[in-house]
This record gives structure tokens, C-alpha cells and sequence, in this order.
């Protein structure tokens, strides 16, 4: 579906705006950049430990420390990026099934399907988007995992700490394995937000998976680590060593010497998208396209199903793609979420010199096409 909104989206005649990929705005902190320059004149060139750098795990296991989880090096794996990981834990622990809360990251879904691994799909609450007891209860016995984001890709939400146990305590009562991806955890707007890893310290049921990515607006580093039991981990490492070697050892090194690294550069970015969601969301708003309302990341998903009748479309993806082609704005279909009927924008590219501009023009397009489409309905 992605390939056909960016095919409407070049057809375009004039600006465009692209509001589909995940990605931030800035570039890497100044201190990652020299780090880099200093490991390339180190023995950077050689092949590490399949489960990545010793050096790398010891500095991973200090950062989890400050977020309150207590690991060691044998618990952590490096990876080529998180989507990788994922791939990796879903065949190592999903085969007999996996319940998936929706919306959900597509690739989690493409990757179950790719592994023919029997996925219970399930809608949580509009626009909450949060699992609940009947959620819970009604998830068939047998799965072998349950496979959520925190915050979410695509609506930005996370659960309390109540939730979060009880989550956790049903992972355990019933001997499903949580795989918890938590790559937006840095860009949480609250202090409030906390990771599945506190409430299964001892990770006999919780898988923790993380990205640099984001945070450090390296998505083309292509560097995450997995959190997760001693065997867990082992098995993963064993995984990667056959399908996909560790990461570059130039990029573990950079981020041995730059790690922790600085609290204040990420904490500036994450005050710049949570001011961003919420003017972003009051714009949509008065165009009656309610969202969820996202507790960190860099998406907004977007209620569009009552629109569609009135504008003579049938689904989400006509809507997104006729978007693109009358409004120049690319957005992604919910249906890749397991939602239709939705539709994700992604602010993360916009900076804040543009952002004035740029969201006074994403509500100028959005109402031009809204009110066009209804009125050639």
C-alpha cells in the first residue's frame, strides 16, 4: 500500500508532503558525529561476538539501569535495527501463534504472515487504542506470544503502570511470552511513561526490543538491541549469527564511546513533538478528523472512516490515495495497521524553522480535498 501512495504522491504537480515515513528531523548530536570519526581509527574493521560488542552490552546495561532495569551484557543483543530483531524473536518464540492488539506496526504483521506463524489480530478501543481486561480474556488459549508497541506505531499511546501489571501478570499466568517494542520509548512526552521490562525484572515472560534509531536520528546506522533471559538471548545471538552477522562494528564502537549520552538533546526533542502532536491534532480537529491521542513518538492516526461515504470513497486507502493525488499529502493507510478506516500522518520530519509553515499548509490541503471530494460526491 506504501508504494502505491508514493506512486499517487510523484504524480502530484506541485510541492508535496510527504507525511509517511518515520523519521526524525534532526541529525545525529554533534557528539555521536565525533565519536564515529574517533572509532573509524580504532580496530573497527574486524568481525564482533554474534550477540555484538562486549564493550557496547556493558554501556547498554548502564543506560537501562537509569531507566530502572537491571541486566547484564548475557541479557542484551545488538542488532542490524529492530525490525530485524523482530523478525528473529517472532520465529524463535511465536510459532505457536501470536495476539497482535490493532493497529499495530505493519511489519510485525507482514513478518507473521512472511513465517506463516498464526496471528490473532485483534481491535483494541477507539481512540484509546489500550488493551483491557476483556481484551485480555478474550485472546485465544495457545498463542506463545503477545506482540505490542510502547508507545504505539502507529497511534503514540502507552499503558499505565496498572496496566502494564496487569498485562505482565497474565503474560504470566499464562505462559505468553510479551515481546514489548519499546523503540519510541525515548521520545515519550510524559515522565509518567515507564517500560514493560519494570514489572518482569527477572524477564522470564517479557522480551524488551529497542532502537537507536529514532532518538539519535540514526535510522540509517541500522543499530537496536534486544533485552530478554540469558537463553532468550543466546538463541537469538544464534539466530543473527546465521541469517545476518552483527551489526557494524564502526557503529557499536561510536556508540561505546558516546554512550549515555546527552539527556537535555533528546529531552529539547521530545518537548518539540509533543507541542507538535497537539497543534497538529486541534488543526485536524476542526476539520472533524479526530485522532488518538499520542503519548510519545512522532504519528497522529487519524479517524477518516465517517468521511468516506460523504466523499464517495470506499475505504481508507482510496482516501489516502486520493490524497496524494489532488492534495500532494502522503499519509499511510490504516489498513497496513489492521485498522481500516484510519489513516497515520507522520510529523517527524518537520523541522522547527518549517513547522509554522508547514502544518498551516497540511490543514489548507486537507480542508481544499475534503471539501472538493464531498462536493463531486
Amino acid at each position: 500500500m506504501l508504494e502505491e501512495i508514493t506512486t499517487a504522491l510523484d504524480a502530484f504537480n506541485g510541492a508535496r508532503l510527504p507525511l509517511l515515513i518515520g523519521e526524525p528531523y534532526y541529525r545525529p548530536p554533534e557528539a555521536l558525529l565525533s565519536a564515529l570519526a574517533r572509532a573509524s581509527e580504532d580496530e573497527t574493521h574486524r568481525y564482533c561476538d554474534p550477540s555484538g560488542s562486549p564493550a557496547l552490552k556493558q554501556k547498554i546495561c548502564e543506560l537501562e539501569r537509569i531507566r530502572g532495569i537491571e541486566i547484564e551484557p548475557a541479557n542484551v543483543v545488538i542488532g542490524n535495527g529492530s525490525k530485524s530483531l523482530l523478525f528473529g524473536l517472532l520465529g524463535l518464540v511465536g510459532a505457536k501463534g501470536a495476539a497482535v492488539p490493532l493497529p499495530a506496526y505493519p511489519a510485525v504483521l507482514k513478518q507473521l504472515k512472511l513465517l506463516d506463524i498464526p496471528c490473532y489480530g485483534f481491535a483494541t478501543d477507539a481512540p484509546r487504542f489500550r488493551l483491557s481486561t476483556g481484551d485480555l480474556d478474550g485472546i485465544p488459549g495457545g498463542v506463545s506470544c503477545l506482540v505490542l508497541s510502547s508507545p504505539s506505531n502507529p497511534a503514540g499511546v502507552f499503558h499505565d503502570p496498572e496496566e502494564m501489571a496487569e498485562i505482565s501478570g497474565w503474560c504470566s499466568r499464562s505462559g505468553t511470552t510479551l515481546i514489548a517494542d519499546e523503540v519510541y520509548c525515548d521520545l515519550a512526552y510524559g515522565d509518567d511513561y515507564q517500560s514493560f521490562g519494570c514489572h518482569d525484572p527477572s524477564l522470564q515472560h517479557s522480551v524488551i526490543v529497542r532502537s537507536f534509531s529514532k532518538s539519535l536520528g540514526i535510522c540509517g546506522w541500522r543499530i537496536g538491541y534486544v533485552i530478554a533471559a540469558e537463553e532468550t538471548a543466546r538463541r537469538l545471538a544464534g539466530w543473527q549469527a546465521t541469517a545476518l552477522n552483527p551489526p557494524s562494528t564502526l557503529i557499536q564502537r561510536a556508540l561505546e564511546i558516546y554512550l549515555p549520552g546527552d539527556g537535555g538533546w533528546i529531552a529539547e526533542k521530545r518537548r518539540y513533538y509533543s507541542e507538535t502532536a497537539g497543534i497538529l491534532r486541534d488543526s485536524l480537529g476542526k476539520l472533524g478528523i479526530p485522532t488518538a491521542e499520542p503519548g510519545g513518538g512522532f504519528y497522529l492516526f487519524c479517524k477518516v472512516s465517517h468521511l468516506l461515504n460523504a466523499m464517495g470513497l470506499e475505504n481508507s486507502l482510496e482516501f489516502c490515495r486520493r490524497l496524494a493525488e489532488k492534495a500532494g499529502i502522503g499519509t499511510w493507510p490504516g489498513e497496513d495497521f489492521g485498522l481500516p478506516g484510519w489513516l497515520r500522518i507522520s510529523f517527524g520530519r518537520i523541522d522547527p524553522e518549517s513547522r509554522k509553515s508547514k502544518l498551516a499548509e497540511i490543514e489548507r490541503r486537507f480542508r481544499m480535498f475534503i471539501n472538493s471530494a464531498a462536493a463531486m460526491s
